[in-house]
């Protein structure tokens, strides 16, 4: 998720003032559109942003090196899971970009039409760092510079992660809190009252087994134990799929109360 941060550094700034271009507020539509017409939701998406593509593709940038500084800084100073060092890594299996979701700040958009069924985002890998408790996590974040722990903090979540199978004994179960290092921290939610969900932390039915993805990231819809016969889905642990079609330009919603409690208590319960 993400809201408009007063940033020190320039290159990371989100705010209204920026010099790219000097929009007024009178001339940005900030009013959300109607998510029932996926066409819209893309047209309006490119011509209300206030700022020129070329300001885009240097904030795309910054925001990499922001997260692959504060990757290698989890790899130094915690890496439980040892988390893959070198280029940037995402765990978003699809192509997606990072743009202006209006009042909400920046938002992930679909680069490509995206298929029902499609894994669209896997933190079951070594991009992902976690921490075990609320001690770990504070200690690590006050050791951070400043512009950088804000945003670790707000790029966090917390997790209570069911185990894969009976005998399943990953450290990662249970509650914990975990970091990515990549767009799928500007994720948004739908819990916005007029808009719904597009994607959806399970695993899938079996009924859905049989649909065909034009891209999946290399994997398709698993069928294992986790997988629920009829219409429901598996436990949320770490992939989110697209339970509808989902339109190129589209922003990706999710719904955070499915893997955190809205009411935040988790991160009491963990010491935080």
């Amino acid at each position: 998720d993400d809201d408009d941060d007063d940033d020190d550094d320039d290159s990371l700034d989100y705010d209204d003032d920026d010099d790219e271009e000097d929009s007024s507020d009178d001339d940005v539509d900030t009013k959300k559109p109607s998510t029932n017409s996926k066409t819209k939701t893309a047209k309006i998406s490119s011509k209300t942003t206030q700022y020129s593509p070329e300001w885009w593709e240097e904030h795309r940038k910054a925001l990499r090196k922001e997260w692959i500084a504060l990757r290698d800084e989890y790899r130094e100073k915690v890496n439980l899971a040892p988390v893959e060092a070198g280029e940037f890594n995402s765990v978003m299996t699809v192509p997606v970009y990072v743009g202006d979701a209006y009042e909400k700040g920046r938002g992930v958009f679909a680069a490509e039409p995206i298929k029902k069924g499609t894994l669209v985002s896997n933190t079951d890998n070594d991009h992902v760092g976690f921490f075990k408790d609320g001690h770990s996590w504070r200690k690590f974040a006050v050791s951070l510079p400043r512009e950088m722990a804000c945003n670790f903090i707000e790029w966090s979540w917390v997790q209570d992660m069911p185990p894969a199978f009976e005998g399943d004994n990953d450290m990662r179960n249970g509650l914990k809190i975990f970091v990515a290092f990549d767009e799928s921290n500007l994720v948004n939610t739908a819990e916005w009252g007029d808009e719904e969900a597009n994607i959806r932390c399970g695993t899938p039915p079996k009924s859905w087994q049989a649909i065909e993805t034009e891209y999946d990231g290399g994997e398709n819809i698993p069928s294992d134990e986790n997988s629920s016969e009829g219409d429901d889905w598996g436990p949320c642990r770490y992939h989110h799929y697209a339970i509808r079609d989902i339109a190129a330009g589209e922003e990706i919603l999710m719904n955070y109360g499915e893997i955190e409690d809205v009411s935040q208590q988790g991160w009491v319960d963990i010491g935080l």
